[in-house]
């Protein structure tokens, strides 16, 4: 996968649910403070791996994160963690209809 382009596991997953790829960008950015204070709720995929950094890059805010617990694909199989992903998307969708 060439630095900055969209994981071939993420295109393959959003060809199979019918989502435009243009719905994420087509390279990685850069998280910005700015980001976090615009945000209502952050999320982070996995607090073994992000925890670190957000209390390198950003301390204040390192604790004010939602941590999920899904490993990145080294330590996952794509399929199986793409699919705990979704379900936990669409648990989120549910509670903030609800909200």
């Amino acid at each position: 996968m060439a630095e900055g382009k969209i994981s071939p596991f993420t295109r393959e997953a959003l060809s199979k649910r019918n989502i435009p790829e243009s719905f994420c960008g087509d390279q990685r950015t850069s998280l910005k403070e700015t980001d976090l204070e615009e945000a209502d709720r952050i999320i982070a995929m996995d607090k073994q791996e992000h925890y670190a950094m957000m209390m390198e890059q950003f301390p204040e805010w390192a604790d004010r994160i939602e941590y999920w617990t899904y490993r990145d694909i080294q330590w996952s199989s794509p399929d199986g963690v793409i699919l705990q992903i979704e379900n936990a998307v669409r648990v989120l969708l549910d509670e903030l209809a609800k909200s």
